[in-house]
């Protein structure tokens, strides 16, 4: 009996232990699991800052995209068609051969008041012509900025890019175009300058994508 008493306290006092290791083996998990819970939502702000931080990217490369389809006074639209100021740029560029109607649009970047009560970077599109009640697409490129501010380069005496505030000479665009756009404090985010070569071309895109340089050999 006495044995049989031994054993079933051994036993007892093996579950006990037993008990504690679980009960400390699972403690570790939740702990894991919180540290694992913690660590996501820590992560969750910087995966918002890199998609934002992208998004700047891609409005960059727009911009540097749509400046370099500029296009020169054609003598087809009434009025100046590259008008620069501090605050606002508009000019002419063709229009997206496969998004848009073929053509010219007269694109204009500005600070529009915003929905957040500040002030957002904002490309209109129109087709271009005379008619200066015609409907315009607004596109809301960044919202809630700080600052923008355009300047505009021709070149100097010594190759030094000269630069101005407003620019408009018969339609003629700039050598050189800068875009300075400034975030609000607190936003982690940079803009880098962005400066871009106008390229004054009578070509839309899709017929400049096919064009063969001069000393190509000519097609059978």
């Amino acid at each position: 009996m006495a044995a049989d008493d031994g054993m079933e306290r051994g036993d007892a006092g093996t579950s006990v232990v037993e008990l504690l290791v679980g009960l400390a083996l699972l403690s570790l998990i939740a702990l894991f699991i919180g540290q694992g819970v913690g660590a996501i939502t820590r992560m969750a702000p910087l995966a918002t800052r890199i998609d934002r931080s992208a998004e700047l990217t891609a409005v960059r490369e727009h911009l540097r995209r749509t400046l370099s389809e500029t296009v020169a006074d054609l003598g087809l639209v009434g009025g100046a068609p590259f008008r620069g100021q501090a605050e606002t740029l508009a000019f002419l560029a063709h229009a997206d051969p496969l998004l848009e109607v073929g053509g010219l649009n007269e694109i204009t970047l500005t600070l529009e008041p915003g929905a957040q009560g500040g002030l957002d970077l904002v490309e209109r599109r129109a087709i271009a012509s005379g008619d200066l009640s015609r409907a315009a697409s607004r596109t809301v490129l960044i919202p809630d900025v700080a600052s923008l501010r355009f300047a505009y380069g021709e070149p100097g005496p010594d190759g030094t890019p000269l630069w101005r505030a407003a620019w408009q000479r018969d339609g003629a665009p700039p050598a050189l175009v800068r875009i300075d756009i400034g975030l609000k404090a607190g936003d982690r985010r940079s803009v880098p300058t962005l400066v871009v070569h106008p390229m004054a071309t009578a070509l839309p895109p899709d017929k400049r994508a096919n064009r063969q340089p001069l000393d190509a050999a000519p097609r059978p």
